[in-house]
């Protein structure tokens, strides 16, 4: 089965019409958010997105802030929260905040360290305030934006100085997972657009076997 990429940034209750979706989105339309839920959270993936040790090779300071922008289902908000990380869980769909927001609910209970929150945000929004955060992490989601260079522009101005933005997304071709070639994003063209919003690129090609890490560190 092909692990669907990315997070739904066209989501159903919020949706524009679909002659203003790009292929990605339209793609995504057409699953319901708990076949996507299903999809993200599927112990499968553990294999190839390997979370362990994506937040190992992060090396993030203890009580880092992150805004996970995107974020879906929570599969890194939450492993994030229970590291003991304050966690921001920002995505467009009310259902899959609702469903993170039941996640957090348990989380306090089990891991009173990290911390949860969820927020609902408008498309082309980032949902942060200026200097808020350490870190914006987007998984499998880049693919999904519009106007990304202005909203790479936006992203910047939430992280506090020194921080950093980290776009993990699948690498270039056909992969056993992820979505088709003519939806993606070549890595490329990922390195110039975040280059262009002011950051500077550092890649990591080895670790994941079909995705790529661009870690841009606020200039």
């Amino acid at each position: 089965m092909i692990v669907l990429s990315g997070i739904l940034f066209a989501c159903k209750e919020n949706k524009p019409a679909h002659h203003h979706l790009n292929s990605a989105q339209k793609h995504m339309h057409s699953y319901s958010t708990d076949e996507l839920i299903r999809l993200f959270d599927d112990p499968a993936r553990d294999e190839w997105q390997k979370p362990r040790e994506v937040i190992r090779f992060l090396n993030l300071s203890p009580g880092a802030v992150i805004a996970d922008l995107g974020a879906g289902s929570g599969y890194f908000s939450l492993r994030l929260a229970r590291a003991g990380y304050r966690v921001i869980a920002l995505d467009i769909d009310k259902e899959f905040i609702a469903h993170l927001e039941q996640k957090s609910t348990v989380l306090k209970r089990e891991n009173p360290k990290g911390s949860l929150e969820t927020r609902l945000i408008e498309p082309g929004k980032t949902g942060l305030m200026p200097n808020e955060v350490d870190v914006i992490l987007t998984v499998n989601t880049y693919h999904h934006f519009d106007d990304r260079l202005t909203f790479l522009k936006k992203m910047k101005e939430a992280l506090k100085p020194g921080g950093q933005l980290v776009v993990i997304d699948f690498k270039d071709g056909e992969l056993p997972v992820g979505p088709k070639p003519d939806h993606k994003i070549q890595e490329s063209q990922m390195v110039e657009e975040i280059s262009d919003a002011g950051f500077y690129v550092t890649e990591n090609i080895e670790l994941l076997p079909y995705q790529v890490i661009l870690i841009g560190r606020s200039e």
